[in-house]
């Protein structure tokens, strides 16, 4: 996968909180698997949001075809590939900040720069 999908993928469900797949995605991190139906009901008794069941439907599809989900039957939750690929993308890129992290070491303060 290119560094831009890499990217890409971690984001999409941190730019937008309100959106109908970022609060698909916060239900399915609390109860899986769960059908389209029970994430729609989720999405309107405890989020208040007010959607059809086709654009669920329809977003769920969409998030299956990109990789984010995995469906067993009628049953969705978050597609472990997905979550494996965030958490080595998120060490990653810790060990990338930890090697680039300066050290400034002094013994008093007249060593300070």
């Amino acid at each position: 996968m290119s560094e831009n999908k890499r990217f890409v993928s971690f984001c999409a469900f941190t730019r937008a909180p309100g959106t109908t797949a970022n609060i698909a995605m916060q239900i399915l991190t609390k109860e899986y698997p769960l059908s389209a139906k029970g994430i729609f009901n989720r999405m309107r008794r405890y989020y208040s949001k007010q959607i059809s069941f086709q654009a669920v439907h329809k977003m769920l599809v969409k998030l299956f075809l990109q990789g984010f989900l995995r469906k067993d039957g009628n049953y969705y939750k978050i597609a472990p590939a997905w979550l494996t690929m965030v958490s080595n993308d998120c060490l990653e890129l810790l060990e990338f900040y930890k090697k680039s992290e300066t050290h400034i070491e002094f013994n008093n303060l007249e060593d300070l720069p």
